[in-house]
């Protein structure tokens, strides 16, 4: 992948810590590492949100600047980059699983993939096992359908707004879900559980568009460049990741709470230590995050996700669902779709687009920034 100056700094470095929270919340659930110690250590929620804020961003930056220039967006040349970034290792992953299922090789899931296949595993329960994770595939999938066209039909101003609309109204969803599903238990069991649901989620990815459309003005107050230069910023993702850890041991009315109040919290922290990391890319943290093996992982890390799911899985024992067999295995088979499936459609995209530029002599746009792993899903159109 081509590591130039239009990629914005830290943000591999951000994609690796997001889907480390990922594997390491699922590994704490094996029974071979942490025991039962494991159910406390919930930090997958907060990787994946991480990804969702990132997304949010991303695509936001990219069509905000695609309106300012052009005067609107183009939906099918968004949706051509966005699926031919996408479905590739996607549907790789999800046709080897079938694979491996039917032959017998491996008891990998029950039930029907169809749900995944449609990207309706948000609303409805996927095939147990494996394909667990692709409910935030799927609330990705959907914003991706949505938030351009709505964008493109209600303006940069309008659009921001129904961004805050959707930061306020999304946290009453998530506790009115809770609240209502908590009392009625067991009576539909094919339906997603309220927390997975893309309008249960969608404030996640609503922080980082609003995020991205205001950050340039928010920059513009001395009191907010003095909070992202403070020494006491540290506590801003510490608090998020304390407020989530705490939230998640919650039971009946206090869950409602943090639902409503500490996810919301919780979000705007990782909008923030966003901001801040773009902001200050020079400094220790900076450094970190963009070092070789931080980016490294971080280009990985939609593969990674999608195949971290057969290896880290809960309770198996299997020698390749143990530690560090499933790390490496994890690793071997994410560098393997990204460098034989990623890498190869991405560079067909490139010669279709440069095709179809050379043809009505229109020239590439000025900004091509960062890929974003899905997840989650990739943020470059």
């Amino acid at each position: 992948m081509n590591r130039n100056e239009s990629r914005m700094p830290s943000l591999d470095g951000l994609r690796a810590i997001a889907i480390g929270l990922v594997c390491l919340g699922h590994l704490t659930w094996n029974q071979r590492l942490l025991g039962r110690d494991g159910q406390y250590l919930k930090v997958g929620d907060i990787g994946v949100r991480m990804f969702f804020v990132l997304s949010g961003f991303l695509i936001t930056g990219l069509l905000l600047r695609e309106l300012e220039s052009t005067g609107t967006i183009s939906l099918p040349r968004f949706y051509f980059r966005r699926a031919l970034r996408i479905f590739p290792a996607f549907y790789t992953f999800i046709g080897a699983m079938i694979v491996v299922n039917t032959v017998l090789w491996a008891h990998l899931y029950h039930g029907s993939p169809l749900a995944s296949l449609s990207y309706t595993a948000d609303y409805v329960v996927p095939a147990k096992r494996v394909f667990g994770h692709t409910w935030s595939l799927a609330v990705e999938e959907q914003f991706y359908l949505l938030w351009p066209a709505a964008l493109l039909l209600l303006g940069r101003r309008r659009g921001l707004w129904l961004g805050g609309v959707v930061l306020v109204v999304c946290p009453f969803m998530r506790a009115i879900s809770y609240l209502a599903v908590s009392q009625h238990t067991g009576i539909m069991t094919n339906i997603q559980n309220p927390q997975f649901r893309f309008d249960t989620q969608a404030d996640a990815l609503a922080v980082g568009c609003v995020l991205a459309g205001i950050r340039e003005r928010l920059h513009m107050h001395r009191w907010y460049r003095r909070l992202l230069a403070s020494r006491g910023f540290v506590l801003v993702p510490v608090l998020g990741l304390a407020v989530t850890l705490a939230g998640r041991q919650q039971h009946d009315l206090l869950i409602g709470a943090y639902l409503l109040i500490g996810v919301s919290a919780t979000n705007l922290a990782i909008a923030l230590t966003l901001d801040w990391c773009l902001t200050n890319p020079g400094g220790i943290a900076g450094r970190f995050l963009n070092a070789a093996p931080m980016t490294s992982v971080g280009v990985l890390s939609y593969s990674i996700y999608l195949w971290q799911a057969p290896f880290l899985y809960v309770g198996r024992s299997a020698w390749w669902q143990a530690p560090p067999a499933n790390l490496g295995l994890t690793l071997l088979a994410a560098t393997a779709s990204y460098f034989l499936v990623e890498r190869p459609f991405l560079r067909l995209r490139k010669r279709w687009e440069n095709r179809g530029r050379d043809r009505i002599g229109v020239a590439a746009p000025a900004v091509q920034i960062g890929e974003l792993p899905g997840s989650l899903l990739p943020a470059k159109r």
